[in-house]
């Protein structure tokens, strides 16, 4: 079955390879991890933290977990794997980590890996990891068998579909993601996460990154991951990829939107940011142009609005946070919420209060196009 192809374990405990990246933005998916599985997590290597733990480093990070500076001190706290919790540059191994990569798998590891480049294809460590007998896993592989978007999931017509979108990369669509669908669940909603991203596929145990899927076929993975998260919920809540306003990841956005064929959108948005993730000529648009251009786009296959917006106010104090988001509830009319701060509850109880009639033409417009 489509996202399953991985065979990534709910038990695994992961010594987490960032290296330098813990209190950076390429390090989000160790960030991922320690936020909403801290329990999965043995310990975290990176030298320039050693003897603290994560919560002293990441923000909004409350796990205790270890760092450690050598494989061998991570060992002393029994993972199972070792997780590349980074994409660094060109998201290839640097050649520097190929000693980690190495010491894990004589100590008997499994390595799980988020990267680009595939480790097992890399013929020295696929030889290595069959001389010991351990996995290489890598989550960005995508499966096999894929086709088109066929638009059947606008026959879901009594499903809510949510898909987290971005003023930016990496600003927050997964977190955003798994904090509606605790909320939902809360609520007494029968909600799924849908993960089509290598943090959100180790968290979930399932899923496909959808960036490594061919372009023609991006919209029809995104779309048969959502027919399978509807069968046994009446809440989908799809992980965003990228941004419509990104240079180089909005392709895969836009398949996201296309595929997915979203009810509701949730936007996820970082004010501390002037310009676009690693592309300082482009600055990061007003929200309101934003708020149209997806509610445009994803209105060629179902209209859908945008119900909230998840603001990241790390940078900010408690009041200054709090006037932060009035001003965006002000300046859009949308519900703005810091749910890393305030979890996703109020953002749910937007969305459960948007009228049904509204959403049943919608839907029939949809399938009419």
């Amino acid at each position: 079955m489509i996202g399953d192809h991985l065979g990534i374990g709910p038990d695994t405990r992961y010594l987490v390879l960032v290296d330098g990246y813990l209190d950076d933005l390429h390090g989000k998916m160790a960030h991922g991890i320690l936020r909403f599985r801290p329990d999965g997590v043995a310990a975290v290597l990176d030298p320039r933290f050693a003897g603290r733990v994560a919560a002293d480093v990441v923000p909004g990070v409350s796990a205790r977990v270890p760092i450690v500076a050598t494989i061998a001190e991570g060992l002393a706290h029994t993972p199972t794997a070792l997780l590349v919790a980074v994409t660094p540059a060109g998201g290839r191994l640097p050649p520097a980590w190929r000693s980690y990569l190495h010491e894990s798998i004589d100590a008997g590891l499994d390595v799980v890996s988020g990267m680009h480049a595939f480790l097992a294809d890399d013929p020295d460590l696929a030889s290595h990891a069959a001389q010991r007998g351990v996995r290489l896993v890598d989550v960005r592989r995508p499966p096999e068998e894929v086709g088109l978007a066929t638009g059947r999931v606008l026959d879901l017509v009594d499903r809510r579909i949510v898909l987290t979108v971005g003023s930016d990369a990496a600003v927050g669509k997964m977190t955003a993601g798994l904090r509606l669908v605790e909320a939902l669940r809360e609520a007494g909603e029968a909600a799924r996460f849908v993960a089509t991203g290598q943090t959100g596929i180790v968290l979930a145990g399932w899923g496909v990154a959808v960036d490594r899927v061919i372009g023609d076929f991006m919209a029809g993975v995104a779309e048969e991951l959502v027919l399978r998260a509807a069968e046994d919920s009446n809440w989908v809540v799809v992980e965003g990829q990228g941004s419509i306003a990104h240079p180089a990841f909005s392709s895969v956005t836009l398949a996201l939107l296309h595929g997915a064929a979203p009810t509701d959108l949730v936007l996820c948005h970082d004010p501390a940011r002037q310009t676009l993730t690693d592309y300082e000529r482009f600055v990061v648009p007003d929200l309101a142009r934003v708020i149209r251009a997806y509610e445009e786009l994803t209105g060629w296959v179902r209209p859908a609005r945008v119900q909230g917006i998840a603001v990241n106010t790390a940078h900010l104090g408690p009041d200054a946070a709090a006037d932060l988001l009035k001003r965006v509830e002000g300046e859009t009319g949308v519900p703005a919420v810091d749910v890393v701060r305030d979890g996703g509850a109020r953002l749910v109880g937007a969305l459960l209060s948007e009228d049904p009639a509204r959403r049943s033409d919608a839907s029939r417009r949809g399938a009419d196009r």
